[in-house]
């Protein structure tokens, strides 16, 4: 797993980040892959517990691409398409290819009479539990210009996040999303906000199982496109949460906490209620 994380600011122009870590029960490597891609001039980036099928979807993605209008449409349909393709030949591949079946509507069609109602809903059964466990967080602009972020999951269902206009994947996604939650980004953010705000969320993500220290970071425009945000810049902003930008506990409060509490037990024990002993 990892995390994915992109968000976009008041200039329309989109803030990026991804780790590089690879792990596993057996191993790990802080530093081992991209986890990204471009389709169609969009960065995609991808989490999960198994990426094999992110080069394949993504190359398949591309090509459905090719020749159209560059819309947000258009690069739903080709991600939503190419994850269910996928999907069905690793069907076909893990449940039906013994069998020679040529394709899983040549199975709908010919199962039944061949296995007998029992085993064909049992073989059913065992290709909806097939799942691409892969999660696509995709960010781009499209022809006029205009940021847009969307996810694809399993089974292939693509979900827009321009509304709230930022969004994050993977196994540090809740720590990550809290985070810009709790700094209320937004479309309206700037993007030196925003850029700030997205590489705090993935320094929170850190604290989750399996997320890496290094990472990718892109800065996505109209005027340049696609380019990364030098490393220094992360450095920067990681020795400034960690020497006091982070949520800290505030000077003072543990006292006057303490002093609550003690008013608390103190009036707890004024108020304490009589027993039959002290009543007679």
């Amino acid at each position: 797993m990892s995390v994915c994380i992109a968000a976009i600011s008041t200039t329309n122009e989109i803030i990026a980040i991804v780790d590089r870590k690879v792990a596993s029960g057996e191993f790990s490597n802080e530093d081992a892959t991209t986890k990204s891609g471009l389709v169609n001039g969009w960065l995609c980036m991808f989490a999960g517990n198994d990426t094999a099928p992110a080069p394949p979807i993504m190359k398949r993605a591309n090509e459905l691409c090719s020749g159209k209008e560059n819309t947000l449409e258009v690069l739903v349909h080709a991600f939503e398409t190419s994850y269910q393709e996928y999907l069905s030949r690793l069907c076909e591949s893990q449940v039906l290819g013994r069998w020679r079946f040529k394709d899983i509507e040549d199975f709908r069609e010919k199962g039944r009479k061949q296995f007998g109602a029992d085993v064909f809903d049992t073989l059913c059964h065992h290709i909806e539990q097939i799942k691409i466990r892969c999660t696509f967080l995709v960010c781009g602009l499209d022809h006029k210009n205009a940021p847009h972020i969307f996810t694809v999951s399993n089974p292939g269902v693509a979900e827009i996040r321009d509304d709230p206009g930022y969004w994050a994947i993977g196994n540090g996604q809740f720590a990550a999303m809290s985070i810009l939650s709790f700094f209320q980004q937004s479309v309206i953010c700037t993007t030196e906000e925003t850029t700030y705000q997205v590489m705090t969320a993935k320094l929170m993500a850190e604290t989750a199982t399996d997320v890496g220290r290094a990472s990718f970071y892109w800065r996505l425009r109209k005027e340049s496109g696609l380019g990364t945000l030098p490393s220094e810049l992360l450095y920067a902003v990681r020795e400034a949460w960690t020497s006091g930008g982070s949520p800290t506990i505030p000077d003072g409060i543990l006292e006057k906490i303490k002093s609550y509490l003690a008013g608390s037990e103190k009036s707890a024990e004024l108020s304490e209620p009589e027993t039959s002993e002290q009543a007679q």
